[in-house]
């Protein structure tokens, strides 16, 4: 089982798909869920010491969130999954529905970051949001109901996945580029900071062709979950 994973996710690398054979022939989603879990888990945690040991030595510090703790907590383990998972997931397999939800997620996490305090903000300039994501979803449904670009579309996305997966994974890592108050430092440290998302997203992505786009949020709520678990359980013992 190990051997067979690794060469497909190898595979899925090299290709952006892997054979025609699914992976419940061989032995149970579930099962390679977990695994590839544990995986994701160990290189997450060596990538993140390293990102950590980086922006103490070069003082990057992470933005302060206006939100309070507990909203945060809450927004990183259920919504931040999810709308990230249908801005940069959904989309790796093609249809016509998944692009125009993509797009409008991403829209979201655009002018979310660019007129307030990142994709947890959601109030702040909600009328703005809500207007480009009304602007962009009609153009998308305009542009997608005519045949000739759907299937110019289709085209693209069948004989280049390999771009499509990481065009998203780029600019699924990019997107926490807000998360850090700018400075020169992480500019020139930035794609070393985001290794741990970039990493995750091939994971992630992964998961959401291979096992399920389920399992993809699935996995992207565990995953944060154990990021914030420290700091959760440090929260309690201090106060």
């Amino acid at each position: 089982m190990i051997k067979s994973i690794f060469i497909m996710l190898f595979e899925f690398f090299k290709t952006a798909t892997v054979s025609n054979i699914e992976i419940d022939e061989r032995f149970s989603k579930n099962r390679v869920f977990i695994f590839l879990f544990i995986i994701n888990l160990a290189i997450g945690i060596l990538l993140t010491g390293l990102s950590g040991y980086l922006r103490i030595k070069f003082d990057i510090s992470f933005k302060i969130s206006t939100s309070s703790v507990h909203t945060i907590w809450l927004l990183n383990l259920l919504f931040v999954p999810l709308i990230e998972e249908l801005a940069y997931r959904l989309p790796l397999i093609f249809r016509k529905r998944n692009i125009l939800i993509s797009s409008i997620a991403i829209t979201y996490i655009f002018i979310s970051q660019l007129f307030s305090d990142g994709i947890i903000d959601i109030n702040t300039n909600l009328s703005a949001k809500l207007l480009s994501i009304s602007l962009i979803g009609t153009i998308l449904v305009a542009m997608l109901s005519k045949n000739s670009i759907e299937k110019k579309a289709i085209s693209f996305w069948n004989k280049n996945p390999r771009s499509v997966l990481f065009s998203y994974l780029i600019i699924f890592s990019l997107g926490h580029f807000d998360n850090y108050i700018f400075s020169v430092q992480l500019l020139i440290l930035f794609p070393v900071l985001v290794l741990p998302q970039f990493i995750g997203g091939f994971f992630l992505s992964f998961v959401r062709v291979k096992v399920s786009f389920i399992h993809a949020i699935i996995f992207h709520v565990l995953n944060n979950f154990l990021a914030l678990f420290p700091q959760i359980v440090l929260f309690y013992i201090v106060n």
